[in-house]
Parts: C-alpha cells; sequence; structure tokens
C-alpha cells in the first residue's frame, strides 16, 4: 500500500487552514478536507490560497503550482467522503479524548478497515495516550499520534507517536508519507 490520499480532519490552523492540507496538496497528495460547518468553506479556501499566494511572492512556487495544489483539495462538510482516503489526520484541536474519540468512531464506520488514522496534538501541551485513542476503533494497529509545531508546512519534522498496537507497517507508511512531503520523521518511545 503506498498513501497517494489524504483526509484532513478539521480546518482549522494545523488542519485545512493553511496546515496539513496545504502541506499535502503542495507535496502532489490529493486531500479531502473535512470542514464541520459549510459557513467555514470559503474562509478555509481563502486562507490556503492566500497561504500559497505568500509562496509565490517568495519565489517558493509559481502560480501553476498553486493552481495544481488547489485542485488537488476536495472540501467537504460530510464526513462519508473520507472512504476514498488512505489516511485521515484528525486536527481537532481540542485537547479532549472524548471528543477525539467519537470522531475516531465515526471514521472507523466510514473508512475501510486498511485506512490508517493519525491524532494531530500539540508538542508541549498535549498528552492523549494514542493507545486510549485507538480503543475507540477496530484498527489500533492503524493508529498513531503526531506532533508538529505549528505551522506544520514549515516544521522540519514531525513526530510519529506509535500506540502499543500500533504496527510496523503503519509506521513505516506514516514515516514515508511524511518524507514525501519533505518532513523528518521522528518516532519516539511507545505512549
Amino acid at each position: 500500500m503506498t498513501i497517494k490520499k489524504i483526509g484532513v480532519l478539521g480546518a482549522g490552523v494545523m488542519g485545512g487552514g493553511g496546515g496539513v492540507a496545504q502541506l499535502a496538496a503542495v507535496r502532489g497528495f490529493e486531500v479531502v478536507l473535512y470542514c464541520e460547518q459549510e459557513r467555514f468553506v470559503e474562509s478555509t479556501i481563502k486562507r490556503i490560497s492566500g497561504l500559497l499566494d505568500r509562496r509565490i511572492e517568495k519565489q517558493k512556487m509559481t502560480i501553476k503550482e498553486k493552481e495544481l495544489a488547489l485542485q488537488r483539495i476536495k472540501i467537504t462538510t460530510d464526513m462519508a467522503d473520507f472512504a476514498s482516503v488512505d489516511m485521515v489526520i484528525e486536527t481537532i484541536y481540542f485537547d479532549d479524548l472524548e471528543i477525539k474519540k467519537l470522531a475516531f468512531e465515526k471514521m472507523d464506520k466510514i473508512c475501510g478497515t486498511e485506512v490508517i488514522f493519525c491524532s494531530m496534538n500539540i508538542p508541549d501541551i498535549s498528552d492523549i495516550s494514542i493507545t486510549n485513542l485507538a480503543s475507540a476503533t477496530s484498527r489500533p494497529n492503524k493508529v498513531v499520534g503526531l506532533k508538529f509545531l505549528n505551522p506544520p508546512q514549515t516544521a522540519r519534522s514531525v513526530e510519529v507517536i506509535r500506540g502499543y498496537q500500533t504496527s510496523d507497517e503503519t509506521l513505516a507508511l506514516v514515516t514515508a508519507a511524511f518524507q514525501a512531503m519533505g518532513k523528518k520523521a521522528v518516532v519516539p518511545l511507545v505512549k
């Protein structure tokens, strides 16, 4: 399996508002970006477009590359659109295990059994157990945590946090995906 299409759950700063969705789309991944409410869709598109315009101004991207990146992002208010992805990155800002577990339970019913789930955590603030979060799914071997510095698109590395049941194959796939995004993946001890 190769990760080609990434779901991003949450359109805030870390997820869609210029974070993970932008990073993945610029690096050639197809992205399905979930906004909980329709009213946030337009502002999310504007925010991503504006950040890409800054890259153009700094001569780090061409107008054509921006257009291609934006074409790779599908913004949706229907979580069922995650059915076609290879990996989902949850970027719920709240450091609340129960809220995150509810989201993982929903995704578990929508996504195929091969889909990997990642939970974005805030460095030095978030202390959610990946093992505990993975217990809300039928695929604890396919769940990891991620820690980026903000903003994700400029951070040099990402921590890939393994749960007790996370498989070596899952770690390898997630690590390869982030290397393809230009990030160094660091895997700390089990949490």
